[in-house]
């Protein structure tokens, strides 16, 4: 038997094309979730259009926030508080920031798949892929943003223990979303379906998901420092040269954040691909995925 074939059967061994054959994934939860992260962060790094399109995400977010609160500012004109204008320009970007945010991580999403199985895939590419799953995007980013808002409203409404149960509702949201976008990627479903399934599949690997958030939101934090301190370096200096730091700065914290938002989704995609199918074969519909993962639940997967 050949040592593909025994992967198969055996389902110990997954594919990553781009880093050649076959790989063993090792037990334990916390071993398999660093194995992830490192082969995601592999990927990543070592490849352009997958940078290109976390960073036209991060440059897309900033020009639309950059319009949307001057849109604010400009309606209600310099006489009006600025929390006033802050919280209008927040209610008007936080759609479309969502709403693309999701589009550019779909299309990240497909093209790293294509990654995961040796296949080449291009930006246009993975821009048709999200251009064809463009109505359950929207829907999905309406979704998350009426969660949010209903989370902002407890937080504000609900004395004393208010922002208390908005945070832990919001985190368990996170949580309970964080494969929805690999399922809108992978499988053709609409929003809610998408929704079902990453609980679905964070009940069966919370201890990945958990893991995996800790881990990028800790490398995060490491990554932002430089940028924090060159910012208020900046800030202090003050003058041209203050001005230059407080540039770089942005730009270092920038990046930091589009690295740890693109790390998060193709970390997920990593975990959904080995929860789902357990194999390099990724051709299955929604309803020959779900017959698939009753399977596993009733293998003690």
């Amino acid at each position: 038997m050949s040592a593909d074939q025994g992967g198969r059967e055996s389902g110990a061994s997954l594919r990553l094309g781009p880093q050649g054959g076959w790989v063993q994934v090792p037990d334990g939860r916390w071993k398999r979730s660093w194995f992830w992260m490192k082969r995601v962060w592999d990927l990543f790094r070592g490849d352009r259009s997958l940078i290109a399109i976390a960073a036209l995400a991060t440059v897309l977010n900033v020009l639309a926030a950059a319009l949307l609160f001057g849109l604010a500012a400009a309606l209600l004109g310099s006489g009006h508080d600025m929390r006033l204008t802050v919280g209008v320009g927040a209610a008007l970007f936080s759609y479309p920031s969502t709403a693309v945010s999701t589009y550019c991580n779909v299309a990240l999403l497909r093209m790293a798949q294509a990654r995961f199985d040796g296949r080449h895939c291009s930006l246009g590419d993975g821009f048709r892929a999200a251009n064809e799953r463009l109505g359950a995007i929207l829907g999905w980013s309406l979704v998350a943003v009426v969660v949010g808002f209903l989370l902002r409203q407890v937080a504000e409404r609900i004395p004393l223990g208010g922002v208390v149960l908005s945070w832990i509702g919001g985190v368990a949201w996170s949580l309970a979303t964080m494969f929805a976008v690999p399922v809108l990627a992978v499988e053709d479903v609409g929003p809610v379906e998408a929704g079902r399934r990453s609980l679905e599949i964070f009940r069966a690997r919370w201890g990945e998901g958990l893991v995996g958030t800790i881990g990028v939101g800790a490398i995060t934090a490491l990554a932002s420092i430089p940028g924090i301190l060159a910012l208020f370096a900046g800030i202090a200096v003050g003058g041209a040269g203050g001005i230059a730091i407080a540039v770089a700065g942005a730009a270092l914290l920038a990046a930091a954040w589009t690295t740890s938002r693109a790390m998060e989704q193709l970390y997920a995609l990593a975990i959904y691909r080995d929860q789902v199918a357990g194999e390099p074969s990724f051709g299955l519909g929604g309803e020959q995925l779900n017959d698939f993962m009753k399977l596993k639940r009733r293998r003690g997967r």
